[in-house]
């Protein structure tokens, strides 16, 4: 099937991650298209392309001639569907799907918690989507429930995967060739965050978390502006030192095999995949019951927590109370539950009959 994806810029995020997982369960990924909306390609676009997806880029704009372009892109691309990724102008997306006679589906990667007359827009926009026969997906049971309260519509649900080739289970041997690779003395109790610079992701949260519960924190990820820079402790806090940023690194499999608590702090989220990749590393993880936590059972290594410091530095003692050994043996049960419920095969083949369903209505007129 030819698929146009429409996407902002191509970051280091859930949607474009899982994108690259799909090309190795497809026979020919150059058949799926990715029309990059964004003022720049991102720094996710070339290993996309690597992948041997088809990149097009159209920066967005509020005008007719932006809109034509796109529509000229859909009648003169052989698309069997498009699939819209973004919040951005995915009203006009949809309709001009439909007006090219392509199927059409949305994916909603976040809760969005639009008031007043953005709230009234939005909803009228889904609904006559929905009448014409887009079909919304979302990504998480949370995000399907803000969409049926407060635009009315009722998404189907296929939560996120993640890619196993990403991690390895952090056993004694791994998690100490991890530590030495990466400088990290064995004796520290290292706390990891993986994200970008988001107000979501509540960081603060987590930095303050520390004071109560010192331990030794990295937050990995892409960072806009001077994230890291406002963020880290100043000389005379009793945590200096102790916070550092890595960015966006390559090699983030180290990263999970070398902390002892992995934390997603988010005060809202779509369904983040590292909590995911984290839990499949074996590690304890501590998460707010957004995203994909609700989604989860009770299970050994996870606890699920308010968004506040006192909530966050409750669970990291409770972390750095249970030996290595404890926390390794029931890192495995978490690690085999993330392996078989989150496995790239299953979002892929869900997705798939979406997509199956969609081209023969769209053939049976």
């Amino acid at each position: 099937m030819k698929v146009l994806h429409i996407l902002n810029e191509l970051r280091f995020s859930g949607a474009e991650l899982m994108l690259h997982t799909t090309a190795g369960y497809l026979r020919n990924p150059a058949d799926q298209t990715i029309l990059i909306t964004g003022d720049t390609l991102g720094e996710f676009a070339p290993i996309l392309a690597a992948r041997g997806f088809t990149l097009e880029h159209l920066p967005f704009r509020r005008s007719i001639t932006f809109l034509l372009a796109v529509y000229r892109l859909l009648r003169s691309g052989d698309f069997d569907l498009i699939h819209a990724h973004t919040e951005r102008a995915s009203f006009w997306y949809g309709l001009l799907a439909h007006l090219a006679g392509k199927p059409n589906l949305r994916t909603l990667h976040s809760e969005f918690s639009f008031q007043g007359p953005l709230r009234w827009r939005r909803l009228l926009q889904r609904r006559l989507l929905a009448w014409l026969g887009t079909i919304f997906v979302a990504c998480s049971p949370r995000v399907a429930r803000n969409e049926a309260a407060r635009f009315g519509i009722r998404p189907r649900i296929i939560l996120n995967w993640f890619d196993p080739g990403r991690v390895n289970f952090a056993d004694t041997a791994t998690r100490q060739a991890a530590r030495q690779k990466l400088g990290i003395d064995a004796s520290v109790f290292m706390v990891l965050c993986v994200g970008n610079s988001s107000v979501a992701k509540n960081y603060p949260a987590v930095i303050e978390a520390l004071r109560l519960c010192p331990a030794t924190l990295a937050i990995a990820g892409y960072f806009c502006g001077d994230c890291d820079t406002a963020l880290q402790p100043g000389p005379e806090d009793p945590i200096a030192g102790k916070v550092f940023f890595p960015g966006a690194v390559s090699n983030i499999d180290l990263w999970y095999a070398a902390a002892d608590t992995y934390v997603s702090a988010s005060i809202y989220e779509g369904a983040a995949l590292a909590p995911l990749e984290a839990g499949a590393a074996g590690i304890f993880c501590i998460t707010t019951n957004v995203g994909l936590a609700e989604a989860l059972p009770a299970l050994p290594n996870m606890i699920v927590v308010s968004p506040d410091a006192a909530s966050i530095a409750a669970a990291l003692q409770l972390a750095r109370d249970l030996p290595l050994a404890e926390r390794q043996k029931q890192g495995a049960v978490l690690s085999a539950y993330m392996l078989e419920h989150f496995s790239p095969a299953r979002g892929i083949r869900e997705y798939a009959a979406i997509y199956r369903e969609l081209i023969q209505r769209s053939r049976s007129g």
